[in-house]
């Protein structure tokens, strides 16, 4: 018979009975799940934001889901903001939150020939990605959608139209990249039946799209 981890630490637990190592471990269990709850916005000991992102061939836009930590993501809005950002899933979204999902999660076209003469070369940090760019028409369009929490987790959903000119398409991803340390990004790109998984750093937070 399996029991938690946590039961397994305890070698004399066995000395009772099986009802009351059940009980026990159910209890533990339940515990455990209540404070890693409660807790996952103040303590976390890997920082990785995973995400996914799939084509509607309807409405021509990318539709992505986010999950990330509220804590991470506050402090992150807070500096770009150089202000106090509270972010509360069960109301509207501020405009200064809306700002940072759209300056930090974006599609880039960039012409052929650029592409050409920057070869492998990694994208540079800047505080928005339209400054490496230039163009607001080589951007993707966002779509707030909405965000809710689940288990301790803020999970946000948008909308990316492509950008409007034509050429190499690839996504930055920089959320939270520049503002907390060994922050990992990930992102599953879906397409038809065609699944694609990304992996931003900072550094190297720009990839090209499948």
């Amino acid at each position: 018979m399996a029991f938690p981890r946590s039961v397994r630490f305890y070698p004399s637990l066995y000395l009772h009975s099986r009802l009351q190592l059940i009980v026990l471990a159910m209890g533990l269990l339940s515990s455990f799940l209540c404070i890693s709850a409660a807790t996952a916005e103040e303590f976390h000991p890997f920082h990785i934001c995973v995400g996914e992102m799939e084509w509607n061939s309807e409405s021509k836009k990318w539709e992505a889901s986010l999950r990330l930590h509220l804590s991470d993501l506050q402090t992150a809005v807070s500096r770009v903001s150089k202000k106090r950002i509270e972010i509360d899933p069960s109301k509207a979204a501020s405009q200064e939150l809306v700002r940072y999902v759209t300056d930090h999660f974006m599609l880039v076209s960039k012409p052929i020939d650029d592409e050409q003469k920057k070869g492998s070369e990694e994208s540079k940090a800047t505080d928005t990605a339209a400054k490496d760019v230039g163009d607001p028409d080589s951007l993707s369009k966002l779509d707030w959608i909405g965000m809710e929490m689940e288990r301790g987790w803020l999970w946000v959903f948008v909308e990316l139209t492509p950008p409007k000119k034509a050429g190499t398409l690839s996504i930055s991803h920089r959320l939270l990249l520049d503002d907390v340390e060994d922050q990992k990004n990930t992102l599953l790109i879906l397409e038809g039946k065609k699944r694609t998984s990304l992996r931003f750093l900072k550094g190297a937070d720009r990839q090209p799209m499948p």
